[in-house]
Order: structure tokens, then C-alpha cells, then sequence
């Protein structure tokens, strides 16, 4: 979806289909670029999403997003923006503290092998990170900083919040701030006869289908959802979040 957003084209037209494949470096022009030209400041800060994630060689990617003095250093230009300021990755991940993110949690002497060493999208309850050092209140904090350096000129403003997302940890007062007896039901799964084969795959639990070439291209690294078992076990992570609120 960013990459349609940034770009108004389909994967037919920019290559670009999945989180395993990237928008190219050189591509344009993205609608950060016709800001730019116009005179708008133009900053992008969170979530990005425009280049590999499972790629070696991606700056989205390990082990480059853990590179904290080079992020320290660079803000950009990309895809058009004059500025940005990146993270990827979700809640307690250990890749969610690399980037820009990252390099601001370590000025402020944070422990990053404490707080993001789960990688278990299963996982849910409290989180003992600080609230006000959460990916969202970063992005908010550097959102409000980004209108600040426009100084009065026009601006575009890419705001991406990467939570919530699995794995399902928060941190308090959040966490037990709803009743995990009162949250909904969990989704029934739609009745997929007459769909294609595709989409029943999704279903089984097999990751983004079982063709073995879309596999190689990196499609295999995310499940749509992750098995949580009992009704009960659902409850408990939509509490933790406060998805239904």
C-alpha cells in the first residue's frame, strides 16, 4: 500500500509487489518528489516499507538498519523526500531498534538488547519499555519536530506508526487497560469456496501462498496472522493492544 501511495502505479508498472522486493533506488517521480519541486518541505518519518526487508543489501534491512552511527548522520534524501527519519519492524523486535529509532533510543541510554529481543510474533502481555520511549510516541515527537522545521513553508508529511503490531506487547498503563473477558470474539474466517487456490493457502497458515517462485523472491517471511490458539489466547493479546478500542 505505501508503495502505490508513493508512487499512484501498480506492481505492473514499478516491479515493486511485496515487502521482498524494493522500489528502485533510481525510480521517480514519487509524490514526495512533486512536493519537493513545488517549494513544500517534504520529511518522511516512521515506517517506510520501500525497500526489501529481508534483503542484505536493502538500507531497510538487516543487518544495515542496525548501522546506528550511519543513520545518526544521514536523513535523507529519499524517494523524494528532503528528509527522513526511518524505523522498521514492530513493538519488541530486535530489528524495530535500528534506524533512526534506534539511534535515538542509544542516545538516550537505552538498553536495546532489554527491551527488543522478542521476535516472537505469538508472543503478548506488558512490555517494560518506558511509554514515552515507544515507536509511536517517536514518530509523534519527530512528526511534531518535522512541522517545526518547515518554519511557515507549506509541508508534506509522511507520518508512518509501525504499531501496533505483532508481537502483541505494551507497555503500561496500556497493557492492562482493557478487560481481555470483555474484547470480541476473534474473526471467523470467510467461507472461501469458489476463491482461488491462493487465498485458501492463506488460510491453511502457509506463508503468502505455496508457490515456490514467489517464495524465492521473499515472499515467505510473514504469516498473515499468527496461529494464537484458544479463543481466550486472542482475547488476552487484543487486551494488551487495545485493538477494539
Amino acid at each position: 500500500m505505501n508503495i502505490l501511495l508513493i508512487t499512484s502505479e501498480y506492481p505492473s508498472r514499478h516491479g515493486c509487489f511485496h515487502v521482498g522486493t524494493s522500489l528502485p533506488e533510481n525510480y521517480g517521480p514519487t509524490v514526495a518528489h512533486r512536493f519537493t519541486e513545488a517549494g513544500y518541505s517534504t520529511s518522511l518519518i516512521g515506517k517506510a516499507h520501500f525497500q526489501a526487508c529481508k534483503d542484505p543489501a536493502s538500507l531497510e534491512s538487516a543487518p544495515r538498519v542496525h548501522d546506528l552511527d550511519h543513520f545518526n548522520n544521514w536523513h535523507g534524501p529519499y524517494f523524494g523526500f528532503e528528509h527522513a527519519e526511518l524505523v522498521i519492524g514492530h513493538t519488541s523486535e530486535p530489528h524495530a531498534a535500528g534506524m533512526h529509532y534506534g539511534a535515538w533510543l542509544r542516545e538516550r541510554g537505552v538498553d536495546l538488547e532489554t527491551f527488543f529481543n522478542i521476535h516472537d510474533y505469538d508472543h503478548y502481555g506488558p512490555w517494560s519499555l518506558p511509554e514515552e520511549l515507544h515507536g509511536s510516541a517517536w514518530v509523534a515527537d519527530r512528526s511534531i519536530a518535522a512541522i517545526d522545521r518547515a518554519k511557515g513553508k507549506p509541508f508534506f508529511l509522511w507520518s508512518s506508526f509501525q504499531d501496533p503490531h505483532n508481537p502483541y506487547v505494551t507497555p503500561e498503563p496500556w497493557a492492562s487497560q482493557y478487560d481481555a473477558a470483555s474484547m470480541p470474539a476473534p474473526i471467523v474466517p470467510p467461507d472461501l469456496d469458489g476463491h482461488p487456490e491462493f487465498y485458501a493457502s492463506l488460510a491453511r497458515g502457509a506463508f503468502y501462498g505455496d508457490d515456490l517462485q514467489l517464495q524465492e523472491k521473499a515472499w515467505g517471511d510473514v504469516k498473515i496472522r499468527p496461529d494464537m490458539g484458544p479463543d481466550e489466547t486472542v482475547r488476552c493479546a487484543l487486551s494488551t493492544t487495545g485493538w477494539s478500542a
